[in-house]
């Protein structure tokens, strides 16, 4: 119990320092939904979403490499 309580304690302070890569491939209501309520849901106690383009990551592989890398 005592760890579950460690792990969470100012969890609201620390989950934006969360940061989710949001790439659009399709630009359809799907995206735009995702953007729409991120806009809508942003604070100080809400993961940060960072969008980009597909140009900048043309494949999912290129995705998995920021990722692993340690960039979100």
């Amino acid at each position: 119990m005592s760890y579950l309580y460690g792990s969470a304690f100012n969890d609201g302070q620390r989950i934006q320092a969360l940061k989710m890569l949001f790439v659009d491939y399709d630009g359809s209501i799907v995206g735009e939904s995702v953007k729409d309520a991120y806009t809508q849901l942003a604070s100080p106690g809400f993961p940060t979403i960072i969008e980009h383009s597909s140009i900048e990551f043309p494949t999912p592989n290129n995705i998995r490499e920021s990722v692993c890398k340690g960039h979100y």
